[in-house]
C-alpha cells in the first residue's frame, strides 16, 4: 500500500481493506508528522514496528460530520529505517554484497549502493519479513505461469546481480551531477517566474499541430531558426571538432561521445568513450541465443521497422527499471535503472538492427545470430559496418558522422514526444523506444530521407544519357512542383538556412566521392531548387535540410536498400530520445497530460477572448 497525501479514493477493490462502499471510501486521510514519502511496491506493514490490523485500519475511514482523529489512532510508529537513503540495496555498489530473496528459494546477490557523488557507504535496509516480491499475493500468484516463465529469464537481466562497471559508475556520478545542477536551474525558474507566460497557444495552433508552441523542456538540443540544431549550445561544426575521435585514422568523432555529452553535459575524454565502447561491446555480444530465434520466427517479407519494433518489444522482459520497479525502489533512484537500460538497448540495437538487416536483404536463410560477432576493438558505429558487412575506414565514418548528427533533435519532434510521453508513465525504456520507433516509421517523419533518395534516382531515371544541365533540373522540378507534390529534402519547420547536418554530408560526399553521379544531381538541385522554391510566398524556408544528402551517402557505399533507413535513422535515434529519458526521470517529470477540449467548447472559448485580442491587436 502507498502511502497517501490528502485526497479523494474511488473505486479501490483491489485491497480488502477497503472493500466498503463508494460512499464510505470519500476521503481517506493519513498523517504522520514525518514528510510523507512515496514508497512504492512495498508490503505495507514493513514499515511499521506493529501490523495494521482491521480494526485500526478501518480507523483510517474518514465518516461524514465526524472530526479526524489525530494521528497517532491512525498509524502504528514507523519504524527507524531509512528508506529513502540512495544507499540503500537498491542502488548500485561493487562493495558489499546483500543477500535479498526476490523469489522462493532463490537467492540474488545485491549490493549496498554509494551516493554517485560520494564515496562512502551508508546503512542499508535489508527487507527480511517475506521471501517473494513485495507485490507478489502467495495465495494468487502461486500458478501464475508468466511469473514462473519471467523467473526464468532474470538471469539474463544486465545489472540483476549489481554488478557495476569502473565506467559506468564514473557515468552515473557525472549525470547525477548534472540532474543536480538542472534542479538548481529549474527550482530557482519556478520560484522567480512562477506564473510567467511562456508561450501563447491560437485556434490555428490547436488545430495545425501545435507547431512552435512550448510545451517541453528538453535540455539536450535545441533548434535555432539561424544556426541549425544545438546540442546542449554546441553546433554541428563544433561537435565534430570538439569531440574525440577513437583513433588518429579517424576523420569523424565517435557516436558514443554524443551519448555521454548529452547526459553529462561534459565532452568526453577518448579514454573514457574508449571504456564506454566496450561496456557497449560487452552487453551487445550477450545478447540471449533466443533473441535471435524470436527474430528468426518474424516472416522476412516483414518491414524490418516493424522487426526492429517487435524486437525491442520483446526485449523489454530484460529491462532492469522493469524488475526494481515491482521489488520497490525510491522514486529518486528511478534515473539509475532508466540509465542501465539505455546501455543495454544502445548495446543491443545496432546488433538487433545488422540482423534485421542481413536477413532481409542479403540471406534470408540465416538463423540463430549468424555472424553478429562484435569486435572489442571497434567503436560502436564501426561495430555496425562490420555486422552489416563492410570494414571500409571510409564507411565507418561516415556511419561515425550519420549516428552522431541524427542522435538528437529537440523533443517536440514525433518520435522524441512519443518516446517522452509514454516515458512519462513509467513504462521501461524500450517500450519507450518501441513507441518512438513507431513514429519515426511514418512517411511525415523517419521516412523523409527514403523520399528524398527515390526523387533523385527518379531524376536519374529521366535524365538518362543526356547531360545533367541547369535548365533539366529547373524544368524537372518545375513539373514536379505543378502536379502538386513538394520535393522531399527541401524546407524545414524552423530552420531559416540550409540545414547545418546538411551541410556536414555534403562536406563528406563532395570529400570522398564528387564524381558520384547522385552527388552531382544534389549539387545541381542545390543551385535550382531554392531559387525555385523562393518564389512561393507561402515557403518559409527554400533550403535544404539533413534528409536532402544522408539517403545519398547510405546508397554510394552499396546501402541500396531505402527501405531501411529508416532503421539507420533509429539506431542514432536511441542516442537522444535515451538521454531525454533518463534526464527526465532523474528530474523526476510528472506523467504528461495535456487538456483536451471539444470543438464546441474551443467556439465558447474564442468567441469570449475575440474581443480581447482584437483590443491587444490595436
Amino acid at each position: 500500500m502507498r502511502i497517501i497525501k490528502m485526497g479523494r479514493i474511488r473505486n479501490i477493490t483491489c485491497n480488502n481493506t477497503f472493500k466498503k462502499s463508494k460512499k464510505n471510501l470519500d476521503k481517506i486521510y493519513i498523517f504522520s508528522s514525518s514528510p510523507i514519502r512515496q514508497f512504492h511496491s512495498k508490503n505495507q506493514n514493513d514499515y511499521f514496528e506493529t501490523s495494521i490490523t482491521n480494526n485500526n485500519r478501518n480507523k483510517l475511514i474518514h465518516a461524514k460530520n465526524k472530526s479526524l482523529r489525530s494521528s497517532s489512532f491512525c498509524i502504528p510508529p514507523i519504524k527507524n529505517v531509512n528508506i529513502m537513503n540512495t544507499n540503500n540495496i537498491y542502488n548500485f555498489s561493487s562493495n558489499t554484497n546483500i543477500n535479498i530473496n526476490t523469489k522462493p528459494s532463490t537467492n540474488i546477490n545485491t549490493n549496498v549502493n554509494t551516493n554517485p557523488s560520494t564515496n562512502t557507504i551508508t546503512n542499508g535496509y535489508t527487507n527480511t519479513n517475506s521471501n517473494t516480491n513485495p507485490n507478489t499475493n502467495p495465495n494468487t500468484n502461486e500458478n501464475n505461469l508468466y511469473l514462473k516463465n519471467y523467473d526464468s529469464i532474470k538471469k539474463y537481466i544486465n545489472g540483476i546481480n549489481n554488478e557495476e562497471s569502473v565506467i559506468m559508475k564514473l557515468l552515473k556520478e557525472k549525470t547525477y551531477d548534472c540532474i543536480q545542477k538542472t534542479k538548481e536551474k529549474l527550482k530557482s525558474l519556478v520560484n522567480t517566474y512562477p506564473n510567467t507566460p511562456v508561450s501563447v497557444c491560437t485556434t490555428t495552433d490547436i488545430i495545425g499541430g501545435l507547431r512552435n508552441v512550448i510545451t517541453l523542456l528538453t535540455d539536450t538540443s535545441y533548434l535555432e531558426a539561424g544556426k541549425g540544431i544545438l546540442f546542449r549550445g554546441k553546433t554541428v561544426s563544433q561537435v565534430i571538432k570538439e569531440f574525440p575521435k577513437w583513433d588518429d585514422s579517424c576523420e569523424y568523432p565517435v557516436a558514443e561521445s554524443m551519448l555521454w555529452y548529452l547526459l553529462t553535459k561534459e565532452v568526453p575524454s577518448i579514454d573514457d568513450i574508449k571504456l564506454l565502447s566496450k561496456e557497449l561491446y560487452y552487453r551487445g555480444k550477450e545478447i540471449p541465443s533466443f533473441v535471435f530465434e524470436f527474430i528468426d520466427n518474424i516472416p522476412t517479407y516483414t518491414h524490418p521497422m516493424s522487426q526492429l519494433i517487435s524486437t525491442v518489444s520483446y526485449l523489454e522482459s530484460f529491462s532492469l527499471f522493469k524488475l526494481k520497479y515491482f521489488e520497490g525502489i525510491s522514486k529518486a533512484d528511478y534515473w539509475k535503472y532508466i540509465l542501465e537500460d539505455a546501455i543495454s538497448l544502445i548495446a543491443h540495437i545496432n546488433v538487433i538492427a545488422a540482423y534485421i538487416y542481413k536477413r532481409t536483404f542479403i540471406n534470408n536463410n540465416i538463423k540463430k545470430g549468424e555472424g553478429m560477432n562484435l569486435d572489442i576493438n571497434l567503436d560502436w558505429s564501426s561495430n555496425f559496418a562490420k555486422l552489416i558487412g563492410y570494414d571500409d575506414k571510409c564507411i565507418q565514418d561516415m556511419l561515425r558522422l550519420y549516428f552522431l548528427l541524427h542522435s538528437d533533435h529537440e523533443g517536440g519532434n514525433a518520435s522524441a514526444h512519443a518516446s517522452h510521453l509514454i516515458g512519462s508513465t513509467l513504462a521501461n525504456p524500450y517500450l519507450s523506444f518501441a513507441g518512438c520507433a513507431i513514429a519515426l516509421s511514418g512517411p511525415l517523419h523517419g521516412l523523409a530521407n527514403q523520399e528524398c533518395l527515390k526523387f533523385l534516382l527518379n531524376v536519374k531515371k529521366h535524365l538518362g544519357d543526356s547531360p545533367l544541365t541547369y535548365e533539366f533540373i529547373e524544368k524537372y522540378a518545375k513539373d514536379f512542383l505543378s502536379t502538386g507534390k513538394v520535393i522531399p529534402g527541401y524546407g524545414h519547420a524552423v530552420l531559416r538556412i540550409p540545414d547545418p547536418r546538411f551541410v556536414a554530408f555534403r562536406d563528406f560526399a563532395l570529400n570522398h566521392f564528387p564524381n558520384d553521379p547522385i552527388v552531382k544531381i544534389l549539387e545541381m538541385c542545390y543551385k535550382v531548387i531554392p531559387q525555385i522554391l523562393s518564389n512561393n510566398k507561402k515557403i518559409k524556408n527554400p533550403y535544404p535540410n539533413v534528409d536532402c544528402y544522408s539517403g545519398a551517402l547510405l546508397y554510394h557505399y552499396g546501402l541500396k536498400y531505402p527501405e531501411y533507413y529508416t532503421v539507420m535513422f533509429a539506431i542514432s535515434r536511441s542516442i537522444g530520445v535515451m538521454s531525454q529519458l533518463v534526464l527526465n526521470r532523474g528530474l523526476m517529470f510528472p506523467l504528461e497530460r495535456p487538456k483536451s477540449i471539444d470543438i464546441n467548447y474551443l467556439n465558447s472559448v474564442c468567441e469570449q477572448n475575440d474581443g480581447k485580442s482584437e483590443s491587444v491587436k490595436k
